[in-house]
């Protein structure tokens, strides 16, 4: 396939997204798609645009969950999608909202990738909270096994590419002003609860992989 139908393709693929009319699975299943063909052919945002090479973006997303174990899978996507994982505060200084720094095609991708997963998650997790009742820890071990599921599928996708993260974003990392969030807090693990969060973690990536 030449190179111009390459970019013709990832074009239209973008195009399907939640704002004109796709399903948020079908928006992850054609953001998951239009990355793999960037990876494989090397494709650089500005020969999507047809302008000149792509700058560092800050994609932000917003998301009304707030739960600690977020930062574990903000972390996990942002390296597979070449991106890097920033927490940026609001001007209230209340919350913090994840922000993925990198190439705009990669940014947008994570942050669809990352909201759908972080929903998905949190749904699960609070279902198997209140069917597992003899983890009093049932939903964190649950979200904290599903980011192991993700990172699992979505790293196997990353080696078999080998995406890394672009030197231009690592350098424009270097000269921000970063400081450390806080861990999520220490729970008993229950490796039945962490195990059924892996599998549905593994699964929410491989339904999307699928539907593309």
């Amino acid at each position: 396939m030449e190179r111009k139908s390459i970019i013709d393709k990832i074009k239209k693929l973008r195009e399907h997204s939640v704002e004109r009319g796709a399903t948020e699975a079908e928006a992850i299943a054609f953001a998951l798609k239009a990355q793999k063909l960037i990876a494989d052919n090397g494709i650089e945002e500005w020969e999507l645009e047809g302008g000149e090479p792509d700058e560092v973006a800050r994609v932000y997303a917003e998301t009304k969950i707030r739960r600690a174990w977020l930062r574990l899978l903000f972390s996990v996507v942002a390296k597979n999608f070449r991106c890097r994982p920033v927490l940026t505060t609001t001007a209230d200084g209340k919350r913090d909202i994840p922000t993925f720094l990198g190439h705009r095609s990669d940014a947008e991708a994570a942050a669809i990738v990352f909201t759908h997963l972080l929903e998905v998650g949190h749904k699960l997790g609070k279902r198997h909270e209140d069917d597992f009742y003899t983890d009093p820890d049932a939903y964190e071990n649950f979200v904290r096994g599903f980011v192991c599921g993700v990172a699992m599928e979505l790293e196997k996708q990353a080696e078999a590419l080998m995406l890394t993260v672009p030197q231009d974003v690592e350098d424009h990392v270097r000269k921000m002003p970063l400081r450390n969030a806080p861990a999520p807090r220490r729970i008993r693990e229950n490796a039945a609860s962490m195990a059924r969060g892996c599998e549905a973690g593994q699964d929410a990536v491989r339904a999307r992989r699928i539907a593309g």
